[in-house]
Formats: structure tokens, sequence, C-alpha cells
């Protein structure tokens, strides 16, 4: 499996760039970035949150289940920041 992730450098919580085996992906077919509100525009990013690996969704990025957890823990790295006040 081919993988680039990275995020925005000024909205952390969003995807810059998501390549799965070449193919453009979605974040949400994966899962969504966990996000605890600070309160006037704050929030806490905690890593992300994995659905359960679908047929449809292997298929279309050619990987594994076990590619997919693989998948999964990487955008857990890359999605868990801390406080983030960028949205103000």
């Amino acid at each position: 499996m081919t993988l680039e992730i990275k995020a925005y450098g000024a909205l952390p919580c969003a995807a810059e760039k998501f390549v799965v085996n070449g193919k453009e992906a979605s974040l949400e077919d994966f899962g969504d970035v966990k996000k605890e509100s600070m309160g006037a525009y704050r929030c806490r990013l905690s890593g992300f949150k994995a659905k359960m690996p679908t047929s449809a969704v292997l298929d279309e990025y050619g990987i594994s289940v076990d590619e997919y957890k693989e998948l999964v823990e990487k955008l857990d790295d890359v999605f868990y920041y801390g406080a983030c006040g960028y949205c103000v």
C-alpha cells in the first residue's frame, strides 16, 4: 500500500493531502477526526475515530483489512494535535 497523508498547517483538523494507492481518498470513508469543543472557536483534536472497514472501501482503495488498520493508525497519528485556535 502506498499512502500520503498531510494535514493543513493552518487547519490541522483537515487533510491537505490524502492519497491511498495513487487514488485521492476521503477521510469520511475511514472515519472522523475527533474534535472536542473548548468554546469560543477553539477545539482540541484528539485523534481519529475509525469506522469499521467495509468491502466497498477496501475494494475502492485496493487495500486489505490489515492495511486498513495500519492506515487508520496513521490517521490517528496525523490528527492528534492538542489544543487548536485556528478557527478564529
